[in-house]
């Protein structure tokens, strides 16, 4: 007999920056929402996974925002790849833009 195991398909939802007070300064981090289905009648799990995060951060000027969004969007997308889920560059963006889903290739 085989011992075989099945993975279930996962979907990334969307993904976010989120920009938190942090005492005196700001944090930052990236986080992605998976789900995958849980059952036959279409019930699905959700899951987040996030970056590692930035804290500290006084005042941002616009320009160094974006750059630290970018750097944390890039490490959870390099996040989501240490968990097999690898996106194209249209998907990727696609994800970064809203709650529709797109479907993570494994």
């Amino acid at each position: 007999m085989q011992n075989s195991t099945q993975i279930a398909p996962l979907h990334v939802d969307h993904v976010r920056i989120v920009w938190e007070p942090d005492g005196e300064s700001q944090s930052c981090r990236a986080e992605a929402q998976l789900s995958y289905p849980i059952s036959e009648q279409g019930d699905r799990r959700l899951e987040w996974l996030t970056s590692g995060g930035l804290y500290g951060i006084d005042e941002p000027s616009p320009s160094y925002q974006r750059e630290v969004e970018e750097e944390q969007l890039n490490d959870l997308r390099g996040h989501l790849e240490a968990f097999g889920i690898v996106l194209s560059d249209k998907a990727w963006a696609e994800a970064k833009r809203g709650p529709r889903g797109v479907q993570a290739c494994s």
